[in-house]
């Protein structure tokens, strides 16, 4: 188990590690930084940075889905930039006490859910927390063969 329940922790966690490609812990890791820097900086995070973090979040949803759900169709999963919202007005953006009263709201309703999960549980002594099997990276989709490192086998005369 991680020793904290935070993304950092989560992502540094040696048992996600072993079972993520490099390259989508990296995308990861940017997605945490620029979410750090957003939350803890004052100003608002450049539209460059922002259009960067969404593109390696779908990139990082896209390989879960490959290899989690790998029946599931992937018609229009590709990136396409026109998906991406355009910015709202100046009108249009909500006030910081707003947000923070439903933010407020929406953690009470969380702690609320989770008595309400934990005394379910309780009631169930049969049903016990299940192991996380983490699937193994998929091979590269092409394995390539050079006649110096890899001869092929010759077929058997006849």
């Amino acid at each position: 188990m991680p020793y904290d329940r935070n993304l950092g922790a989560l992502l540094h966690e040696p048992s996600f590690q072993s079972r993520v490609p490099q390259v989508v812990f990296q995308k990861a890791r940017v997605i945490q930084k620029v979410g750090n820097i957003a939350v803890h900086e004052r100003g608002p995070i450049a539209s460059k940075y922002a259009r960067q973090v969404v593109i390696e979040l779908h990139h990082v949803c896209y390989w879960l889905v490959r290899n989690y759900a790998p029946d599931a169709s992937r018609d229009g999963a590709a990136w396409r930039d026109e998906r991406i919202p355009q910015p709202l007005s100046h009108q249009e953006v909500v006030p910081r006490k707003e947000l923070e009263a439903l933010e407020q709201r929406l953690a009470e309703q969380n702690e609320e859910a989770l008595e309400r999960q934990q005394e379910r549980d309780a009631s169930m002594p049969s049903c016990r927390p299940c192991a996380i099997s983490w699937p193994r990276s998929a091979p590269p989709p092409r394995r390539y063969r050079t006649p110096t490192t890899t001869p092929r086998p010759r077929p058997a005369a006849t």
